[in-house]
């Protein structure tokens, strides 16, 4: 079965993005959680509890796959049996290739003496829809409970990230001021601009580096 969702392919493509930038200026406080949420190349990768999963966006063919593992699930228990691309089965053909090139990739792990791609739930776009693998409570409690916070509106978005990261009107105002810029095609962001990010900081490196794998520079 499959399930839509009530947001579309740009509209989460945005989203993840936004949270990126959030979660870079959250480095500045907290470096120790850097690795929660990362870019490399077209891939978005999340770490949320005892959940990790990846989302894979071809823009300019527009495609989208994501999966997840929840460590806790008795999903986990299917493996080395299942295959994870099994989840996509109701997913078009483009979707199940990506899946398999890109995101599944970075959800290797070992079961029983078998290294392989390990997901509980899946996600894919059909044009600007995107459909869940299972049902929506099924797939927050089976991995899927970040993308679900993130699957929303602007304001709802910027509602969890206030809640996840304890922001203040300054930090938030930054990451919209990012954000902004990196529509526009400007990475380049003058350090002035942007003078809570800061060699002082605890996590200027993890910031940086957070911001770089999004082409976003502090000069």
């Amino acid at each position: 079965m499959k399930t839509k969702l009530n947001i579309t392919f740009a509209e989460l493509y945005k989203n993840c993005i936004f949270s990126s930038i959030a979660h870079a200026i959250s480095n500045l406080a907290n470096p120790f959680f850097s690795y929660e949420q990362s870019w490399d190349g077209i891939n978005y990768s999340f770490q949320y509890g005892t959940a990790r999963g990846t989302i894979t966006f071809d823009v300019s063919n527009h495609v989208l796959v994501g999966a997840a593992r929840e460590e806790t699930s008795r999903r986990r228990d299917w493996y080395p049996e299942y295959k994870a691309l099994n989840l996509f089965k109701d997913a078009p053909e483009k979707a199940k290739l990506l899946a398999v090139n890109e995101a599944l990739e970075y959800l290797y792990d070992d079961a029983n003496g078998v290294s392989m791609p390990m997901a509980t739930v899946a996600f894919w776009n059909e044009d600007n829809d995107i459909f869940l693998s299972d049902k929506v409570n099924d797939f927050h409690s089976n991995g899927g409970e970040f993308v679900l916070n993130i699957a929303i509106d602007h304001h709802g978005l910027r509602k969890f990230l206030a809640e996840q990261y304890r922001f203040s009107s300054e930090e938030f105002k930054v990451a919209e001021y990012l954000f902004d810029c990196l529509k526009n095609g400007k990475l380049k962001i003058n350090h002035k601009e942007v003078c809570i990010i800061n060699k002082r900081c605890e996590g200027y490196k993890e910031c940086l580096e957070s911001l770089g794998e999004l082409g976003i520079s502090i000069e």
